[in-house]
């Protein structure tokens, strides 16, 4: 009873394991799942599993950390330190599949991006590039496109616009792969922002039109309006007014950015600057005026201060105010040399950081070059080490299986000889029941002949059975009796003479009395050999000698010996498998129809 309790529990606590398991896998898949469409939820569920983690095996817990972490970035949490990404990266790197090890370094250059490391996010980011398997049909090509963008994005940042506009578009490949046309529309975007970078203004207003009128056709009318926001300034430039007041109207209406009231949401304040450069463009200077005070009211950030005090000042320039001009072009003055002292800072941090990546990197790899050779040796001494091992134990195991060959053929043999016997016998025991079945049928049923026809083909199937189970007996036993003759020919005392003369070819060679006891010996044995080796095929008394050695069960070696002729049985061999057998084929062939002919007799 204490046992069977003891078991009970075992099984309760591994079916209660099994439950947690189950219940914490079908959480995280209800995470992944609303991952990309909902990433705030996603991440807030995550978070309330952290103590259910706990719980879970090491590479449960660490798929959990990198679902979580992914979720964190999707919903524009900022990582604080690199920890998380440096731990993701150890372990899948180790034991991950290619899509993990991708997305474990891609969560790492966000936390360098996060904490302003450019150099370090650049590489991890590349990093993870490198680990896509893009020709798997599994490759996960939508986190591929969007480390493709965020790489696009540092390069057009730092004012490099034709690596970022590569970037974009490897992004937009993989996105069309991926059949993801929303992000396709993404990448367009940030693609046009890079042109315009570059100077291109009429191809990047050209994609951006596109672009814009995908996202309408796909009802995604707020991604539209918010895609030709940036139009509406170089419509204004370039003098078409209609198609900038358009704009305006549906970033106003649709984007999603302004309030029941009509006010724009906070963050948003750059599009006053962008309108008051309509109305200047346009000669409206008092309604630029009017948005660009209302920028410099509203606006949070040091850009917006510049860009406001930049507007006024060409409205003042136009309307030729020499006082207001000089206020405020001092302000701009003031606004742009702190927006470029702040920037020269950020440059000279990612410049030191560049720096300190590129002489660890060149330490790391003279280390690694000083000790590769010690490595390689240790290797090349430990492959030769493990070869030698293997080959033992493969001639160990290849010796031990030759020698049980023979036994386990010969029990195999014997024991499907005792199955047919006892199913002859099971069936010949049927067939006299159905015989006493019949005569008491006869008896008591005289009338009804159906029965008594349906249990004559019943017996008369049986005995055909019957027939054909003494045929296999009978066959069997022939064939055992073959091999059983065949593994006492070992034994014969002509076949040992001949072995002894074989270790010592040089004190005696087989005599003419040796080849006829051969010959009476093995034809004895098998009566048909000699007809079946000539069979009017006119072989010669060497090549029949050959035959014997072969039968007997001696190599192309010893008969070689025994016939004092060099290299002469492998030719010969090889020969007679075409001129006694009508074959071709290798040496070993031959051997084998000479052994077996007569079993399959």
């Amino acid at each position: 009873m204490k046992t069977t309790g003891i078991l009970y529990l075992l099984i309760g606590i591994c079916l209660a394991a099994c439950t947690g398991h189950n219940r914490f896998d079908e959480r995280m898949a209800a995470a992944d799942s609303i991952l990309i469409s909902r990433p705030d939820s996603a991440y807030r569920m995550l978070c309330a599993m952290e103590a259910l983690a706990d719980s879970q095996t090491l590479a449960r817990q660490m798929r959990y950390q990198l679902l979580r972490a992914n979720a964190q970035n999707k919903a524009y949490v900022p990582f604080t330190s690199d920890s998380i990404g440096r731990l993701l990266t150890e372990y899948f790197d180790d034991n991950g599949l290619a899509n993990e090890r991708m997305l474990a370094y891609y969560i790492k250059g966000c936390t360098y991006r996060d904490l302003e490391d450019i150099p370090a996010a650049l590489q991890a980011f590349n990093a993870a590039a490198a680990e896509a398997d893009t020709l798997s049909p599994e490759c996960d090509f939508y986190h591929l496109g969007v480390i493709y963008a965020q790489i696009g994005g540092i390069f057009r940042k730092r004012g490099l616009p034709d690596e970022a506009i590569q970037a974009y578009e490897a992004a937009e490949r993989c996105a069309w792969k991926n059949q993801d046309t929303t992000s396709v529309l993404s990448f367009w975007a940030n693609k046009s922002n890079a042109l315009l970078t570059k100077g291109e203004t009429d191809v990047a207003i050209g994609l951006k039109e596109k672009t814009a009128a995908l996202y309408s056709q796909l009802g995604l009318v707020r991604k539209a309006a918010q895609t030709r926001v940036q139009l509406i300034k170089l419509y204004a430039r370039k003098g078409d007014f209609d198609k900038a007041r358009a704009a305006m109207e549906e970033y106003e209406a649709q984007s999603g950015h302004f309030t029941a009231q009509g006010e724009i949401r906070a963050g948003k304040e750059d599009y006053y600057h962008i309108k008051g450069t309509y109305y200047l463009e346009k000669g409206d200077a008092d309604s630029a005026e009017h948005y660009f005070r209302e920028l410099a009211r509203k606006g949070r950030t040091l850009n917006d201060r510049y860009l406001s005090s930049w507007g006024m000042t060409r409205i003042f320039m136009q309307s030729h105010q020499p006082d207001s001009l000089a206020k405020y072009a001092l302000q701009t003055f003031f606004s742009s040399d702190s927006l470029y002292n702040m920037e020269a800072a950020k440059n000279l941090q990612n410049a030191q950081a560049m720096y300190n990546y590129l002489r660890y990197r060149e330490m790391a790899q003279h280390a690694a070059q000083e000790t590769a050779e010690t490595r390689l040796h240790a290797r090349y001494g430990l492959m030769l080490g493990a070869l030698f091992f293997l080959m033992l134990v493969f001639m160990v195991l290849y010796l031990r299986k030759k020698a049980n060959l023979k036994e386990h053929e010969s029990q195999s043999l014997r024991a499907e000889l005792l199955r047919t016997i006892n199913a002859w016998q099971n069936t010949k025991d049927e067939l006299d029941c159905l015989a006493l079945e019949k005569q008491e049928v006869e008896e008591q049923l005289t009338r009804d002949t159906e029965r008594k026809r349906r249990i004559e083909a019943v017996m008369e199937h049986k005995e055909r059975q019957i027939a054909q189970l003494q045929e296999n007996v009978f066959s069997l036993e022939q064939r055992f009796k073959m091999q059983s003759q065949g593994m006492n020919l070992d034994n014969s005392e002509i076949v040992r003479h001949l072995k002894q003369i074989r270790k010592n070819p040089l004190l005696c060679v087989p005599t003419e009395e040796d080849w006829d006891k051969l010959r009476a010996e093995i034809e004895v044995h098998f009566p048909s050999f000699y007809m079946r080796m000539h069979g009017g095929k006119r072989i010669n008394e060497t090549e029949y000698r050959v035959c014997l050695l072969v039968k007997a069960g001696f190599s192309a070696s010893d008969i070689d010996v025994l016939l004092e002729r060099k290299e002469y049985a492998a030719t010969t061999r090889k020969r007679l498998l075409k001129k006694v057998f009508d074959k071709e084929g290798s040496a070993r062939d031959f051997d084998d129809m000479v052994l077996n002919f007569d079993t399959a007799c």
